[in-house]
């Protein structure tokens, strides 16, 4: 299994409990003519202003589960709204009586949520009150013109049977509703998450993430390791800054606790936090810089200890940890993402053999052009791959170059990817040698990176004279050095000059790296080549 090496955003945890409540944000067209954001896209889905609650992102070790999940959640808000029959409806009512809560955001002129409406349904009759009465649903009709009549007679037309809401008021851009239709399961402990899913897959989407909701706390003092913002990621230092996420767990306000730092189960320094924490409450903490780390893959461990100055009543979840790579000789690539018409739905990563170097994505700006910087090593080949969570791709507006020291290394558009996920390969080249050789004008090889086909020009070190022969070997190895070509030339007087150009071609082997060297009677080079 590979291990996240960087990531270029906020983490986000999904936590999807057991008595969820459901609740189901409508947009109705009503007599209104819908603004341009409105509008159906071509997918099915539509768009909907910009929230007002920091995108964050999932992250694990399968690359699927990462990319298929939504990139919002958090602590969601409290809100209380009437329903059509005039029922208030309390948010933390029903997370404090143990229940998970779905909130379902659509419009009544929405075809995808007409779509999905039978699957809502079904949850609601499994998990409501003639069910086993763990989750509550409520469906949002968020646009201001529909009237409550139109509300009830889609909910007639579509059996929906859950409350519905029409005045939504604030609550659609408290929770960052990114289009429609949107469905939002929040757990007892106050998280919350984005779901998508067409009609075959949100009502499975959705009970997996009720049965992943954990139950309301019983604790008294309890803190909880909740999240990272860093170290996540590849660093081209040895020092960090540790920013992460501490949550009260207990029911007891949280006044003060210990967090401690770790780097490969190592403690380095602790630090001593106080504020004031409401249970379920969350707070974001800057850690003490941790200075020579050594090269090569870590793991960063938090831990909190000590709450209000009594042992933690639930050790279980007063640990965290995050994998990082240290690479202090390693080198910048700049990956450049312009977005399409649909940016929430495009997510991507860059791995190799072994780690996950970079996870990207939380993209809210249409046809935007946005820059990230990653940490690589020289001379290794490299995966980019990009995710669509609504499998259709990115529209020909989109586009993805991946460049290093000002030469362009992968470059691709919108039309070129379709689906849920496609990959590109793309190698980094050492820069290193081929500055070397360029200054010494003795030894070339290119193109390097090449699908294949390699060139080699270099001056002949020894002038032939007097009728003395030369030989010339050429040994091209793979990277657990078994030997894949060889080549030997005999340079005599007959056909002595200052150069000689050798081609030959890796089309039928593998990508990745390979070493070429030169033997002479004068000496040895080696020098990597890359395929891709």
């Amino acid at each position: 299994m590979k291990k996240i090496i960087s990531l270029l955003f906020t983490p986000l945890y999904f936590f999807i409990l057991p008595g969820l409540i459901a609740v189901t944000f409508f947009y109705s067209n009503s007599n209104a003519q819908p603004n341009p954001m409105e509008y159906p896209s071509a997918d099915g889905f539509h768009r909907a202003g910009d929230g007002g609650i920091a995108p964050d992102f999932t992250l694990t070790d399968i690359r699927h589960e990462l990319h298929e999940l939504t990139p919002k959640s958090g602590i969601a808000p409290n809100f209380t709204l009437t329903d059509i029959g005039g029922t208030p409806h309390t948010l933390y009512d029903y997370l404090d009586s143990n229940k998970a809560v779905i909130l379902e955001f659509y419009a009544v002129w929405c075809v995808p949520a007409q779509n999905n409406a039978s699957a809502i349904e079904n949850v609601w009759l499994s998990h409501g009150p003639s069910g086993d009465s763990t989750v509550m649903v409520l469906g949002l009709e968020t646009h201001d013109p529909t009237t409550d009549t139109e509300v009830s007679d889609y909910a007639t037309t579509n059996n929906c049977t859950y409350p519905q809401i029409n005045n939504t008021g604030t609550v659609p851009n408290e929770y960052s509703i990114p289009g429609l239709p949107t469905y939002i399961v929040v757990c007892p402990d106050r998280t919350y998450s984005q779901i998508f899913g067409d009609s075959a897959t949100i009502e499975g989407n959705l009970n997996t993430a009720i049965s992943s909701c954990t139950q309301v706390s019983t604790t008294l003092n309890d803190a909880k390791a909740l999240d990272f913002d860093a170290p996540l990621g590849s660093f081209c230092t040895d020092s960090i800054t540790p920013i992460v996420t501490i949550q009260n767990y207990g029911q007891n306000t949280l006044t003060s606790a210990d967090i401690i730092s770790k780097i490969d189960g190592i403690p380095y320094n602790t630090f001593n936090w106080t504020g004031s924490l409401a249970r379920y409450m969350t707070e974001q903490v800057s850690l003490q810089t941790i200075s020579s780390i050594s090269n090569g893959a870590r793991t960063f461990t938090f831990e909190t200890a000590i709450p209000n100055g009594f042992p933690d009543d639930d050790p279980s979840n007063d640990a965290a940890n995050s994998d990082f790579i240290i690479i202090s000789n390693g080198e910048q690539i700049e990956v450049k993402i312009k977005t399409d018409i649909d940016p929430y739905q495009t997510s991507w990563e860059i791995t190799n053999a072994s780690y996950i170097y970079a996870i990207g994505g939380n993209y809210s700006d249409d046809e935007h052009l946005y820059s990230h910087l990653v940490c690589i090593e020289e001379g290794n080949c490299y995966t980019f791959t990009i995710f669509d969570t609504h499998g259709d791709g990115m529209t020909s507006v989109g586009k993805v170059e991946i460049s290093y020291s000002d030469s362009t290394i992968l470059s691709f558009t919108g039309s070129d990817f379709s689906g849920f996920s496609k990959d590109f390969n793309f190698c980094v080249p050492d820069f290193s040698y081929i500055n070397e050789v360029n200054i010494s004008r003795s030894f070339v090889i290119f193109p390097n990176p090449s699908n294949g086909e390699f060139t080699l020009h270099f001056t002949i070190p020894d002038v032939v004279t007097n009728y003395a022969k030369r030989d010339i070997e050429i040994i091209i190895t793979n990277v657990l050095g078994k030997v894949i070509a060889v080549k030997k030339y005999i340079v005599s007087v007959a056909n002595a000059t200052d150069n000689l150009e050798i081609k030959f071609d890796l089309s039928s082997f593998a990508n990745g790296v390979y070493y070429l060297t030169v033997y002479t009677s004068s000496y040895t080079i080696t020098r990597p080549i890359l395929k891709y």
